[in-house]
């Protein structure tokens, strides 16, 4: 993590992003400096967490969220939690999205 935090500092691209595939693996505090970093820089910091452990339940929220399928049904209800639970998402089958 060390080395992407030093990476990003050093970059001269003028765009560019970061992806965590597995950061419920990672140490909040390594996390959180990533995150920082990302801020200085504008650069948009994405990241895949597998289960929402403790880790991934305290880092939502600073940021842009989306959920996929969460099979556990803790992990769930700490998502539905922190959405809303009468939160409703609607969408259109790609037969009646053609007619229009």
């Amino acid at each position: 993590m060390q080395w992407v935090t030093h990476r990003l500092a050093a970059s001269a691209d003028p765009r560019p992003s970061v992806v965590v595939a597995g950061a419920d693996e990672l140490a909040r505090r390594h996390l959180e400096r990533l995150s920082d970093a990302c801020e200085r820089r504008d650069v948009p910091l994405t990241l895949l967490y597998r289960r929402l452990r403790e880790t991934g339940e305290e880092m939502i929220g600073g940021g842009a969220v989306a959920f996929m399928r969460l099979g556990n049904h803790q992990d769930a209800a700490h998502a539905a939690d922190f959405i809303g639970r009468d939160y409703k998402v609607r969408t259109i089958p790609d037969h009646q999205e053609r007619r229009r």
